[in-house]
């Protein structure tokens, strides 16, 4: 027998509640990581050490670079002037592409897309 519309609404509100209490349990785990790893590095850092174990894992230093930009007109003018679009996301903020669409600005090369999407919400007791 297949589910009734209203079992599956159900199923699926469940469903995502339960993602979303496992996303905020990431979070709360990724903030723990983020201050243990803190504290490792500081105190590899005061003692000279490149590295220690513990019974399970290792943990050395390790230096890397990452970009962080502070003049995004500059960057900007390199990626056009280089035809380096690469070193940017390809997406389209869709906040901001939208408002502009709805004060009838349109942006070359954007087309608007219709697709279907289902609001889902607590259902109240009566």
């Amino acid at each position: 027998m297949t589910q009734s519309i209203g079992t599956k609404i159900d199923e699926l509100y469940q469903a995502r509640a339960a993602r979303l209490t496992l996303e905020a349990q990431v979070k709360d785990l990724k903030a723990v990581e983020t201050k243990i790893k803190e504290d490792i590095i500081a105190e590899l850092g005061t003692s000279g050490l490149q590295g220690a174990k513990g019974q399970v894992a290792t943990a050395s230093i390790t230096h890397k670079v990452r970009p962080i930009v502070h003049d995004w007109e500059a960057v900007y003018e390199y990626i056009h002037k280089n035809d380096m679009f690469a070193l940017l996301h390809q997406r389209i903020t869709t906040t901001l592409w939208g408002a502009m669409r709805d004060e009838g600005e349109e942006v070359p090369g954007i087309a608007a897309e219709d697709y279907v999407d289902l609001s889902l919400t607590k259902a109240s007791r009566s």
